[in-house]
Order: structure tokens, then C-alpha cells, then sequence
């Protein structure tokens, strides 16, 4: 499953080692949103949703707080639990809180340079 990210978004970024030190059955890898590879099999509305972590398994696309549901799902036990709960709010409701820190996360975090991967 490949996990496409910001190339330039501290978050991301964070998000990213995040998920690489979980990812012990190496399920998935990453690509940046900027790069070649996301320009061959990624539309171009997707490819410029920059504030969005898309994952891809090669056949379906997920989005927003779906995406990260199902990458948490597959990581340690604890991020299993946080996605089992996250399962049960209502989809719009974590869409809405995906969309809130996907708006400040330049702010927050900040952008960098180069991409850490």
C-alpha cells in the first residue's frame, strides 16, 4: 500500500516517521504528492489536495480520516485500538477534524525545505 503525502508539510513529515516506525510488516511505503510517481497514477485534482494523506492499494483510492483509519488499523496494537475508535464516529465528523488540522498545519508545524523521505 503506498501513502502519499506533502513533500513539504512538517506534519506530514511527522506523520510519515510516525507510521515508518509502526510499519514492522512493512505494508506500506510513501511517495510525495509532488513526485512522479503520483503524477502517473493519481488524477490531477488528488495530485493538488495537498492537505490530504491519500492511501493507494492499487486498486482503491482512500482519503482524509478514511485513509488514516486504515493505516492506523494495520499498525501496533495501540494504533489498532485508536482506529477501532475512530471507526465508530460518524465519517463527516472526522473528515471535519481532518479538514480543521489539515487548514493550520503550515502554521502549526511548519513547511521544510526537503522532504525527510
Amino acid at each position: 500500500m503506498i501513502i502519499f503525502i506533502d513533500g513539504v508539510c512538517g506534519l506530514c513529515d511527522r506523520f510519515a516517521r510516525f507510521v515508518s516506525k509502526r510499519n514492522s510488516q512493512k505494508i506500506f511505503s510513501f511517495e510525495l504528492l509532488q513526485g512522479e510517481f503520483a503524477e502517473k497514477v493519481l488524477d490531477e485534482g488528488l495530485r493538488r489536495s495537498l492537505g490530504t494523506v491519500i492511501l493507494w492499494d492499487g486498486q482503491s483510492i482512500f482519503v482524509k480520516s478514511e485513509a488514516v483509519i486504515i493505516i492506523l488499523s494495520r499498525l501496533t496494537l495501540g494504533c489498532r485500538m485508536l482506529a477501532f475508535f475512530l471507526k465508530f464516529l460518524p465519517r463527516s465528523l472526522c473528515d471535519f477534524g481532518y479538514d480543521v488540522v489539515a487548514k493550520y498545519r503550515y502554521r502549526i508545524w511548519g513547511k521544510k525545505d526537503t522532504c525527510g523521505l
